[in-house]
């Protein structure tokens, strides 16, 4: 059985959105070529579709991390920590180039564990009735089972903003990260999520 630990961000010292941004009176508000995709129902921006039309040029930053978090919840890597992850899994992840800052891209991966209502590992609201989406869903931390067979995942959490997504990843690529020199800068790694003794999940791929 393959164990899999969560894996999120360090959080960084500055503000980054990538689909959002703040006009001039501090409001946020969404960038003008993703209007479109906001559900008027519920708010929240279809951030596939986002995606794959492309990350703005307004999209600017500097750091030292080879991962780490905007604050509408996507994982941003350089190339190095694409190279490595791309060794052990060419296809599990869908990579955005920003294009101000061309080492780095928005990450996301392909499989995604959708959470359903009675599920006891998620904290769900409703979904919306317009987009479907889920207006709220977080992940409990507790032991449960997954029936996958990836190296990099994540479960398919939702915020007021759109989708939060949570990932996990193998021990495989744990041990690769851990053998990075030089190591590689704003990996947290979390608990096993499925030991051997834990409670099913009725959480299914998308």
């Amino acid at each position: 059985m393959t164990i899999y630990i969560d894996l999120t961000p360090q959080d960084v010292p500055f503000e980054l959105l990538v689909f959002w941004t703040f006009d001039s009176l501090g409001k946020r508000v969404i960038r003008p070529e993703y209007k479109d995709l906001l559900c008027p129902g519920c708010g929240k921006v279809d951030v596939k579709k986002a995606l794959e039309r492309g990350v703005s040029d307004d999209v600017i930053f500097t750091t030292t991390r080879d991962l780490f978090g905007s604050r509408d919840c996507m994982y941003l890597v350089n190339v190095r920590t694409r190279q490595l992850l791309e060794d052990i899994t060419a296809t599990a992840i869908d990579y955005y180039e920003v294009p101000s800052v061309p080492d780095y891209f928005v990450a996301l991966p392909r499989k995604l564990l959708i959470p359903h209502k009675g599920d006891p590992n998620f904290l769900i609201q409703p979904e919306c009735k317009v987009c479907g989406h889920l207006k709220d869903a977080r992940y409990r931390f507790k032991p449960m089972q997954m029936n996958v067979d990836v190296e990099v995942g994540a479960f398919a959490l939702e915020n007021g903003l759109g989708l939060m997504p949570l990932w996990f990843v193998s021990e495989n690529v744990v041990k690769a990260v851990k053998a990075t020199k030089p190591k590689l800068r704003g990996f947290s790694f979390g608990r096993a999520l499925n030991p051997p003794e834990c409670d099913k999940s009725t959480a299914e791929i998308d």
